[in-house]
């Protein structure tokens, strides 16, 4: 649970958790027994559900090493952080109090956690229980209690058909106001301290749904330097009592581990003083202590410069100036302010030719770019044997049938033998099995996957996920119905509470891989509770004047329709790096693979999927021998109606530019257009002179063409909606694979374009 006097945070020493006997059914009778206050004498059941779950704090700081142990729920409890600690460093620890129990008993069957506590019950010698007295405040702060628990079986949520048992625990009496509300109740523990817990959680299996809410706690953040400046004071005052009263702790406490009386109540009199002067003084002059503040001086100064904006010219005088220490502050580096005290960890959903691609060239930066991201990158492999063929260099001639499972091979030698052959992987990308642990408190997921695994993905990391993670889609393409056009981004989005931006562009994976020279386009319109330097909200050029963005509310964005979205996103803790057009441009860009950043969503979506249509035109007529003059118009009208249909389905928040100016756009249709598959099969049907179906049968082996697929489901769209003729290019592809009209006809289908 907590620390030394209560304030002092455990050392982040790594203890190996070895296995520990789960607590026998006789032990557990004994502790049932009328009188829990000796249930037996020669050991105690400890009930743990703070910092004292994680090995990290029990096995290596306090050094005890239980007897035996057994994962539980008290549904007389629940999770409070309402314990006092230092402000602005450890501002509270956890607690319990008392609960009204639920007319309905939850999580019985279903598994649903309904607000009770977890925890884990140790079985400890009257020793070690002494040990745990003493390190958790001597008496000072906690009070020993005795509560039921129910053991939690296996692979279940909480349990109430078994018999409880009495365990020992430690509550800390609620100090409140004369309304009687805590004084401490909305207090933020801090990251390190919220990672013990959320450690200890994992660490002993307690049911997913409560991890997920340990996860979606928030912890308290310092987010400007008056609050740094707050805490250099504050320790430089304070704590010397403060180890004046753990020297008198080990050499005062008794057998049970308690202080005497005297030495506690003065102990909870020093603690009472330091918090009156942080109330009183600290407080009022360098910000909160206890809750992380929403604003910033960057907000400060960025109010500042809107209301200059907005002022008359001959009132500037008059206004209030930025103080010359403030503007010093605000140019500082983030890093030399000490403002970020987490990095990013990236995790590549996928391992296909195009997965492994992205995750060499993601783990190549984060090496380069260890001051923002962790440095080690998970990549989710699904699962397979395979045999390393003979002419890889990693063949054995001794093992040549032998299989061996995929991710043991990536992480063996560094390279994806049957997807990504003949390249070497960084020697920081892990490969992993199992996609709830490579997820895993990841802030950054990067999705590269056939689009129609999305949902079946998503359901299996929903819940184990950062709440404030946010996401990249590396799937091309949208999804056409009569109904709607919807982005794959946001069917992930959606999907986990998260928002998602795309990469998409002239990308031939093999040839990134080999690192010849590409370019990329990366879509992300940072959510505004993320922005503390927002970045450009379109494509190349700024949009216009007579442009009205609308603003989101608190906790919500705009779709890529420039629509309030539907999802509630969790803002991005400030001790992270912010997630802008920077961050991502530093983690995709390599020498070999140039990154352009857009706002444009729907735009970098759309090229991936309506550049296919234009190419089955451009391999009609290459087919036709026509030339490089016709299939240069066809291009030219094809991208015409991209542009269109992005205008006229997504309105203001596509852009032009995104199609005529970005890889996504212009660039991408080029390379589909000279030898991409879908121009190829229109190529080869026209000269053997059969349907694109049957090239298909023939050469893909039982795949379908992105080209063929997108152009049935755009063409029924718009026929629902009366506007096929609209699209004259669009309609004639459609037409033609139909067999509703022939390639000859084509240039009179798209001469409207002309007469328009």
């Amino acid at each position: 649970m907590e620390v030394s006097t209560g304030l002092i945070p455990e050392l982040s020493t790594s203890a190996s958790s070895c296995a520990v006997p789960r607590t026998s059914p006789q032990r557990l009778s004994q502790s049932a027994s009328p009188d829990p206050s000796r249930p037996d004498p020669r050991t105690v059941l400890y009930l743990a559900y703070g910092s004292n779950m994680a090995a990290a704090t029990f096995l290596g700081m306090r050094g005890i090493r239980p007897l035996s142990q057994v994962t539980v729920s008290v549904p007389d409890l629940r999770l409070t952080f309402g314990l006092r600690g230092v402000p602005y460093w450890e501002p509270c620890f956890a607690n319990v109090d008392f609960r009204g129990l639920p007319e309905k008993d939850y999580g019985q069957a279903s598994g649903e956690w309904d607000g009770r506590l977890m925890g884990v019950v140790y079985e400890v010698t009257l020793s070690d229980f002494g040990v745990i007295m003493r390190t958790e405040g001597a008496g000072a702060s906690y009070r020993e209690i005795t509560v039921p628990c129910f053991p939690i079986k296996s692979g279940s949520g909480p349990q109430d058909d078994v018999r409880p048992f009495q365990a020992r625990t430690l509550h800390a009496p609620q100090q409140a106001n004369d309304k009687g509300v805590s004084k401490h109740a909305g207090a933020q523990p801090s990251s390190r301290y919220l990672k013990l817990l959320r450690d200890g959680a994992r660490e002993h299996g307690l049911p997913g749904s409560y991890q997920s809410y340990l996860r979606s706690l928030q912890p308290y953040t310092i987010t400007h330097w008056r609050q740094r400046l707050g805490r250099f004071l504050l320790l430089l005052i304070w704590s010397p009592m403060l180890l004046v009263f753990i020297k008198l702790t080990g050499f005062l406490v008794d057998d049970t581990g308690k202080l005497p009386a005297g030495l506690a109540t003065l102990l909870s009199m020093w603690l009472n003083l330091m918090w009156l002067s942080y109330e009183f003084i600290f407080k009022p002059i360098f910000g909160d202590g206890e809750r992380t503040e929403a604003a910033n001086d960057d907000d400060m100064e960025a109010s500042y410069r809107r209301e200059l904006h907005h002022r008359r010219p001959q009132s500037r005088r008059r206004m209030f100036r930025v103080p010359p220490l403030l503007r010093f502050y605000h140019k500082m580096p983030a890093s030399l302010l000490g403002g970020h005290t987490r990095k990013h960890k990236v995790t590549i959903v996928g391992s296909g030719n195009w997965g492994s691609t992205i995750a060499k060239i993601v783990a190549e930066n984060t090496r380069t770019h260890n001051d923002i991201f962790e440095e080690a990158v998970q990549m989710w492999v699904f699962e397979e044997n395979v045999l390393i063929p003979p002419d890889s260099k990693h063949y054995q001639a001794s093992f040549p049938e032998q299989p061996q499972k995929l991710t043991s091979v990536i992480n063996s030698f560094h390279e994806n033998v049957k997807y990504l052959p003949g390249i070497t992987l960084p020697p920081n990308l892990v490969a992993n099995p199992s996609i709830v642990e490579a997820v895993r408190d990841s802030t950054i997921l990067i999705f590269n996957l056939p689009h129609q695994f999305i949902g079946n993905v998503c359901d299996q990391i929903r819940g184990h996920i950062l709440p404030f993670a946010r996401g990249i889609s590396c799937i091309k393409g949208v999804n056409v119905s009569d109904d709607a056009v919807s982005l794959f981004s946001e069917w992930i989005g959606d999907g986990l509470n998260i928002y998602v931006g795309a990469l998409s562009g002239a990308n031939i994976a093999n040839e990134i891989a080999a690192e010849k020279w590409s370019e990329t386009t990366i879509a992300y319109d940072p959510p505004p509770m993320d922005s503390r330097a927002p970045s450009p909200r379109s494509g190349s050029p700024l949009p216009g004047p007579g442009i009205v963005l609308t603003e989101a509310p608190a906790n919500h964005h705009r779709d890529a329709r420039g629509r309030t979205s539907k999802t509630k996103l969790t803002p991005l803790p400030a001790q992270y790096p912010p997630l802008d057009h920077e961050c991502f441009r530093l983690l995709f860009h390599r020498p070999y693979f140039h990154v352009q950043m857009v706002s444009d969503v729907a735009g970098v979506s759309l090229g991936g999927a309506l550049k296919n249509i234009v190419a089955l035109a451009a391999g009609f007529v290459d087919g036709r021998g026509w030339g490089d003059n016709a299939k240069a118009a066809i291009m030219r009208i094809g991208l015409m109606e991209m542009v269109k249909f992005g205008k006229e389905f997504f309105g203001e928040t596509v852009q032009s530019s995104t199609f005529t100016e970005t890889s996504a756009g212009v660039a991408d249709l080029i390379t589909s257009c000279s030898g991409g598959r879908n121009f190829r099969c229109a190529r080869k049907a026209v000269d053997k002179g059969i349907s694109v179906d049957e090239v298909e049968k023939q050469d893909l082996n039982g795949q379908k063409l992105q080209g063929t697929t997108t152009a049935y489901e755009v063409n029924s769209f718009l026929l629902r909606r009366g506007l096929e003729k609209e699209y004259p290019l669009f309609t004639a592809v459609n037409d033609i694979l139909r067999g509703k009209k022939q390639v000859d006809d084509i240039p009179q289908l798209v001469a409207v374009v002309d007469e328009d």
